[in-house]
């Protein structure tokens, strides 16, 4: 009986940790703002231009739409299977940029067909690590 109770509960216990809620970009208070993508060569790596008046939680949002608008490329090689978004504060009709903020998203490998990552998105899902340097 006690080897039947363990094994639901490690059952449950693993159960619980494949299928964590994550926090994605639908998951914020802020709408996401328009955002400008300033450079992308369908790499890893892609920056992105906000408006100077951005507040942190509006940044996280944009960051997240950004990540999702432009992961699934069919042109973006992700090669390392984290694709990060550089967003940079500018204000209109100015060249100059300030960075304030980053994230880093682990994509799955594709298995295939578009869209669908399978197995592993299923189990690892969209990790987002964010680091927010625009005033809270």
């Amino acid at each position: 009986m006690d080897m039947r109770l363990l094994s639901i509960f490690c059952l449950l216990l693993l159960t619980t940790a494949c299928f964590e809620t994550r926090r994605t970009g639908s998951d914020f208070n802020a709408l996401p703002v328009p955002y400008v993508v300033l450079e992308d060569e369908m790499g890893a790596t892609m920056k992105i231009g906000v408006t100077p008046e951005i507040n942190a939680e509006q940044l996280r949002a944009t960051l997240s739409r950004a990540a999702a608008d432009h992961q699934n490329d069919r042109a973006r090689d992700l090669l390392s299977e984290r694709f990060l978004i550089e967003a940079y504060s500018m204000a209109e009709n100015s060249t100059e940029r300030r960075f304030i903020g980053r994230l880093s998203r682990y994509v799955p490998p594709k298995n295939g067909s578009e869209g669908e990552n399978g197995f592993l998105e299923r189990i690892f899902g969209k990790r987002d690590v964010f680091y927010i340097t625009a005033s809270e």
